[in-house]
């Protein structure tokens, strides 16, 4: 017998699955337009001058709000409180600080006023010097004067205070005087008479020759004396080299009034300020 085939038996050896890479292709490629981008949008720049004229017409209006509140506050002085140089409180206190000064100084004026009468009467009042201008006002009559710098002058007055005097000329133009600039007035109907008076001399530059500001820089007038020599011929030796000569009529505060005649005649005013000197001995 024959012996039994074994069955023959073939291993296969299956090789462990390996992951081959592969080669991936790559993305096709974007393809862009050739075309430009458009521009940026540019921002405008600011107009500075219409910024500038907005906030000053802002500030106009605050300014305006601000002095409505404030009654007696003036725009003018709203608009800077606005733009900050000082607060309102500042104005007030400065408001108040100006109403005590001008206050003051009324006060002064009105004791000042008070002793200037004082010494006026004291030195014979001014009466007749007022009756005597008057006169020439009231006829619109033409005066003659010296004045210190402008030589002889003639005009009409118009008013006389206490320090000034408002002339009108001859062709009718006012004008503005110092009274320390005048030293002497007559009438100018009477003025060829009135120079007869008169004796100019030393230098032509004392002509120009102005009397100090105040009395303490002036000559010591002698009133008194003055007052003594009503009637009597004087001579009034004046800054700018002229002396008068004539009959004292009358005197006064400020002016004595003197007469080319014992008994009346040609006047002429003369004022105690532009003197440095009068001669009461009698001429020889």
């Amino acid at each position: 017998m024959k012996p039994a085939q074994v069955p023959r038996v073939r291993l296969v050896v299956k090789a462990p699955e390996v992951e081959i890479p592969t080669v991936k292709e790559p993305p096709p490629p974007v393809i862009y337009s050739t075309q430009s981008s458009p521009p940026a949008v540019k921002r405008p720049k600011p107009d500075i001058k219409a910024l500038r004229r907005l906030r000053i017409l802002e500030n106009s209006q605050k300014a305006l709000e601000l002095s409505q509140q404030h009654p007696p506050m003036r725009p003018e002085v709203a608009i800077q409180i606005v733009l900050g140089q000082f607060t309102v409180e500042d104005w007030y206190a400065r408001r108040m600080e100006k109403n005590e000064n001008a206050m003051s100084k009324q006060q002064r004026k009105r004791q000042l006023r008070a002793q200037q009468e004082v010494i006026i009467q004291s030195l014979g009042g001014k009466s007749e010097e007022i009756a005597w201008t008057q006169a020439f006002i009231q006829n619109r009559e033409l005066v003659w004067l010296e004045v210190a710098g402008q030589g002889d002058v003639i005009a009409r007055f118009q008013t006389i205070r206490l320090y000034t005097i408002t002339m009108e000329s001859e062709d009718s133009k006012s004008f503005l005087m110092e009274k320390t600039l005048v030293s002497a007035i007559c009438s100018a109907a009477k003025q060829s008479r009135c120079v007869l008076m008169r004796q100019i001399t030393g230098e032509p530059s004392k002509r120009n020759q102005i009397p100090g500001r105040t009395i303490s820089d002036r000559w010591s007038f002698p009133h008194e004396l003055l007052q003594r020599s009503i009637g009597q011929q004087v001579r009034a030796d004046l800054l700018n080299g002229s002396i008068w000569t004539g009959y004292v009529r009358w005197a006064n505060a400020f002016t004595f009034l003197l007469e080319d005649e014992p008994q009346g005649g040609t006047e002429v005013l003369i004022f105690k300020h532009a003197c440095r000197g009068l001669d009461f001995s009698s001429p020889a």
